[in-house]
């Protein structure tokens, strides 16, 4: 079968095999038919529709040379072909992209708009085509709006968060994707998102159309601010939470330009990708290596079950941080004391996904995690992109090349080819809708043919239009390229090129702009436009002059801006020829985040908490950087500003390895000291570290370090460090099965957080509160506590903190055997918990839902819940909760019927050393497995008991959550 991509690329396969048609005329033939498949087109109508410049006999010609092509490339079983007319059989069976996006309602399980990957034709300017174009975003407006009313009419809220957002990242401003983010939000707790998305709507529409919000969107927002619309999570029906085992991603960055060209290269990347687990792209920076991986992952997509990552490797500075970002890439918590590349390996081993990291050259060191994830994980694939090989045995590498360009003689404006789209389309930013003259196509290429083709070099000098025309841009290149060929003839020629258009570029700034960039190549990762006015003096005409003249991009969905890692590295080398500007440059950028991490403390602890957390996340390693800055020497004024704000995002991102040896690396390099201002640090980023501990499987010890760093804060008026200190000591204790000892401990951090007056705090140890009066059977209480901090949680708008109320809601409501009580508060926790991704929560929630369902006898929700808390259980390799279901798993089997599979489980369960954790309803979990086993024992054939006893024995862990899950 022959299957046609059109939509955002131009790609043939035939039978799964890529298709090569070897010339722009031979595809825009194809094209044309194929749009037309079934009508048969005269000979000389098709040569004057498509070579309208030229004379008849040249444009028939033309029309022979490229059916020639076209039959070579795909044979004739798909043309109807006779002296007069041409056409595309409409009897073959071909699969194609715009069929699916007319005439289908799904593909695959996803909605049929899942196939509209940009634009028709990207880099086709016929008139046809931009008419076939416009119609192609019509039917996509329409089938995004139809898909998104059925979710919203469903309650899908997650789903109507994820496709508005790729409705609206398609280039325009639709309103009714607007108003679904603002219902979903709003139907999720996060009336401030609701604003947000509102004002994004405002400023989309002003922008791209010069027009207000319709009356139908002002009157939702009016209704949902008011408060006529009552915000309510979704618990009708069992939540809709997948784990990382089901779900498919497709995480990478977005496009803020329509891919050019490289056609070869795609096809060149996508066969290796199909023959070879690591393939790396190397080239000098500013080729296009990162624009062409992406490309490449977003036409691959449909062959990785489990999706394509983006990682970007150049914010960070250290191969030891690679793991983490992978993991963080991944949203795979690591979560336990173990190596970390091991857990990473572990969660690997089993996925079929696409890693693409990204800017590897200054890593190199760190080489060796690619052929460990390789021999770990046969089915996932890496594509790096660096200046350099890697040198590794498994590495397949790709040189890749500048752009193709045509001759400057003779070339006519039909004759465009990828490198001159580039520069039409880079120089449409400075002069908006700019169209070459046909004189001037024979200039473009000699520019492009200057800088040797490459991507970033033509943009460049595109830019230049802002000031200069066509001719006059090639003039100064041929000039600036001329000097250096004179000067430094032993200079590679691709350096040369880059060297002569930064030079050139560069000097076409004024002094201001220049000042500018030079300071903002100290931010990793890209920037806000208030940091950039903080940190580097940037002023809004500034920042847009850097975008025009293509030193910056702006991305206005999130409305960062990022350098390309190359100017960075320029800008980077411009700063160091005034080294005594570093210090006080890296003063300004670190009291920023500090300041930033203090203001995100308490959005975190409010109702902007969602906005918060992706602030973080987006600058995560900026405050990385200004955090281990300040620790060098250690600055307590500004580390005390972000510190808590640090430990919660940490938190809930359930980053707790990470996080555990963030803190760890403050205690030693704040060291033993009497200055208060340090005491009170160095005892908080203990306490935070053994926070993290405890969920590490480090209880013992971080136990210990609690209280050290109780003793530690003793006697200084720091009432918030010392809450978080002894709520780190509960929660080591709770997980050692002795809470019930640190009972005074909780009633004098609940005395001190209501003497302070801070609602946060108050609410904050009241989970411990809730927690200890559940163990101790004071129900009641339990119940009393619960409801008034999630009042208080609601009423600051902590979507995450309301999710632990829920949990002892909950619990009491279980307990007691209210079972409908109890599945509302769980499933409401969940809807939370997916909503912002938190784990913890997530995890918890699914685990007490499976235990309500199967009290109440409904065993295949039982079965469908403890399915997804084991797989979220599993891929943050908590193994004390993986052996905790597996005691869950044996009383679902039982109540089955399927005794033998029952005792296996619980023989497993009796002899893993994790047995001795406490279960608050129910005791130690050695003691409630052996007492089950004893319970059934009596009732079963003894040679089968045996037999199920044995195999018991010799179960292994990782097999068996395996086997569970696949049942």
């Amino acid at each position: 079968m022959l299957k046609i991509n059109l939509l955002g690329q131009f790609n043939l396969c035939l039978d799964g095999d890529p298709i090569e048609v070897s010339s722009r005329p031979a595809r825009t033939l194809l094209v044309y038919l194929i749009l037309t498949r079934g009508t048969k087109h005269p000979r000389e109508k098709l040569a004057g529709l498509l070579w309208p410049e030229s004379s008849e006999q040249n444009a028939r010609k033309n029309l022979r040379q490229a059916l020639w092509r076209l039959r070579k490339a795909i044979g004739d079983q798909y043309l109807l072909i006779d002296p007069q007319n041409l056409a595309f059989d409409g009897g073959t069976e071909v699969w194609l992209d715009i069929d699916v996006l007319e005439h289908q309602d799904e593909v695959d399980g996803m909605p049929s708009a899942s196939v509209y990957e940009g634009e028709l034709l990207p880099g086709f300017y016929e008139d046809w085509v931009m008419l076939e174009r416009d119609r192609m975003e019509a039917l996509f407006d329409r089938r995004m709006r139809e898909t998104i009313h059925a979710y919203v009419a469903a309650e899908r809220w997650m789903d109507v968060l994820v496709w508005a957002e790729r409705w609206i990242a398609h280039g325009r401003a639709p309103e009714p994707a607007y108003r679904a983010l603002m219902q979903a939000h709003a139907a999720l707790g996060e009336i401030t998102q609701v604003d947000a998305i509102y004002r994004r709507c405002k400023e989309s529409l002003q922008q791209d159309l010069g027009v207000d919000p319709s009356e139908e969107t002002k009157q939702l927002h009016r209704t949902i601010m008011s408060g006529e619309i009552t915000p309510r999570p979704r618990t009708s029906d069992a939540p809709q939470m997948r784990s990382a085992t089901e779900r498919k991603l497709l995480v990478l960055p977005a496009q803020s330009t329509q891919f050019i060209g490289r056609d070869d290269e795609l096809k060149n990347i996508r066969q290796l990708l199909d023959r070879h687990p690591f393939i790396s792209i190397t080239g000098p920076g500013g080729i296009g290596k990162t624009r062409l991986a992406v490309q490449s992952a977003t036409i691959s997509e449909s062959s990785f079950k489990h999706g394509c990552f983006f990682v970007p490797l150049a914010p960070i500075r250290d191969a030891d941080h690679i793991i983490q970002t992978i993991a963080e890439t991944l949203n795979f918590p690591i979560a336990t004391h173990q190596d970390p590349e091991h857990q990473l390996l572990r969660y690997l081993k089993d996925r079929q996904l696409l890693l693409i990291l990204d800017n590897f050259e200054h890593l190199l060191d760190g080489m060796e995690i690619v052929n460990h994830i390789l021999e770990a994980a046969p089915e996932v694939k890496i594509l790096v992109t660096s200046r350099e090989k890697l040198n590794l045995q498994s590495e397949t590498n790709y040189i890749l090349r500048g752009m193709d360009f045509p001759s400057p003689s003779g070339i006519e404006s039909r004759d465009r080819n990828e490198a001159i789209s580039l520069f039409v389309q880079a120089a449409g930013k400075v002069r908006p809708g700019y169209s070459p003259e046909t004189e001037d196509f024979q200039h473009i290429s000699k520019i492009c043919q200057i800088v040797g083709g490459m991507p970033l070099a033509i943009e460049l000098a595109a830019a230049w239009l802002h000031v200069l025309d066509v001719v006059e841009v090639a003039q100064e290149l041929e000039k600036g390229f001329d000097l250096l060929e004179t000067e430094r003839r032993d200079t590679p020629e691709r350096h040369r090129n880059i060297q002569t258009i930064f030079n050139q570029s560069w000097d076409l700034l004024n002094a201001s702009e220049k000042d500018v960039f030079i300071r903002l190549s100290v931010f990793r990762g890209g920037f806000t436009r208030d940091a950039a006015q903080q940190v580097a003096g940037a002023t809004l005409q500034q920042l847009a002059g850097l975008v025009n003249k293509s030193f910056l991009l702006h991305d206005p969905a999130n409305g960062r801006f990022e350098l390309h890692e190359l100017l960075r590295q320029f800008g980077q080398m411009q700063l160091e020829q005034t080294p005594e500007a570093i210090p006080i440059l890296m003063e300004e950028y670190s009291k920023y985040f500090a300041g930033f991490m203090e203001k995100s403390t308490g959005l975190l602890r409010g109702n902007s908490q969602t906005a918060a957390l992706n602030d973080i996340v987006a600058d995560i390693e900026n405050v990385r950087t200004a955090w281990r800055y300040l620790l060098s020497p250690p600055r307590p004024d500004m580390l005390l500003k972000g510190i808590a704000g640090l430990w919660h995002v940490y938190w809930i991102r359930w980053w707790t390895y990470a996080g555990m040896e963030l803190f760890k690396e403050a205690v030693e390099r704040i060291g033993d000291t009497d200055d208060e201002h340090y005491v009170v640090l160095r005892g908080l980023a203990m306490a935070f570290q053994s926070y993290f501990m405890a969920w590490l499987g480090l209880s013992e010890k971080g136990y210990e370090l609690a209280r050290k760093s109780l003793q530690t804060l003793e006697g200084f008026d720091h009432p918030e460090a010392f809450v978080f200190a002894g709520y780190s000591l509960v929660v080591n204790a709770y997980m050692l099965g002795k809470m019930a000892e640190e009972s005074i401990m909780i009633k004098k951090m609940v005395e001190i957080a209501d003497g302070v007056g801070d609602r946060w705090l108050s609410a904050f140890v009241m989970f411990a509160e809730g927690m200890i009066a559940l163990i101790e059977g004071r129900y009641a209480e339990a119940q009393a506590v619960g409801e008034r901090a999630l009042e208080i949680y609601e009423d600051i708008g902590d979507s995450s903190g309301s999710t632990l109320p829920l949990i002892v809601l909950g619990h009491r409501a279980l307990v007691e055997g209210e079972y409908e009580q109890a599945k509302k508060h769980y499933q409401r926790c969940l809807t939370i918990a997916e909503g912002i991704g938190f784990h913890y929560s997530s995890q918890t929630s699914t685990k007490y839902l499976s235990k309500v369902s199967i009290s109440t006898g409904d065993l295949e929700e039982a079965e469908d819940y403890l399915g997804k808390s084991l797989a979220l259980t599993h891929e943050i390799g908590f193994v004390r909760d993986i052996v905790n279901l597996f005691f869950e798993y044996a009383r679902l089997r039982l109540a089955q019927k399927r005794i033998e599979e029952a005792v296996r489980l619980l023989v497993f369960v009796i002899q893993h050393p994790e047995n001795q954790q406490m279960r608050w309803m129910e005791g130690r979990l050695l003691d409630r497995a052996t007492e089950l086993l004893e319970s059934i024992k009596s009732e079963y054939p003894v040679d089968l008991w045996q037999k199920a006893e044995k195999e018991g024995s010799s179960l292994e862990l990782e097999s068996t959550v395996r086997a569970l899950l696949e049942s």
